[in-house]
């Protein structure tokens, strides 16, 4: 996903914390960011996710579980996620 932005937001969920930045610089909420790779880069979020998913071992996690950790933050994309990825969903269920 490097390259994907040209000025790189900063992703934090308290953007109260983020009121003066430097010029050039958005703070947007973590939910708006994955939602934004998830439009403009779907396949190497979805390559970025199922690697995440593959190294969690202590405690081990499905797709449907990370997804519902992510949903806690970042319902919107998880929405949009399962909209865009129904089979990946279900695959994770099998």
């Amino acid at each position: 996903m490097r390259g994907a932005w040209r000025r790189q937001p900063d992703r934090d969920s308290n953007l109260k914390d983020f009121r003066r930045l430097p010029a050039g610089i958005t703070a947007i909420h973590p939910d708006d960011f994955l939602c934004l790779l998830l439009d403009q880069t779907p396949a190497a979020l979805a390559a970025a996710i199922g690697a995440q998913v593959s190294r969690l071992k202590n405690p081990p996690m499905s797709l449907t579980d990370l997804l519902d950790r992510y949903a806690l933050i970042a319902p919107k994309f998880v929405s949009a996620w399962r909209a865009r990825f129904p089979e990946a969903s279900l695959q994770a269920e099998a």
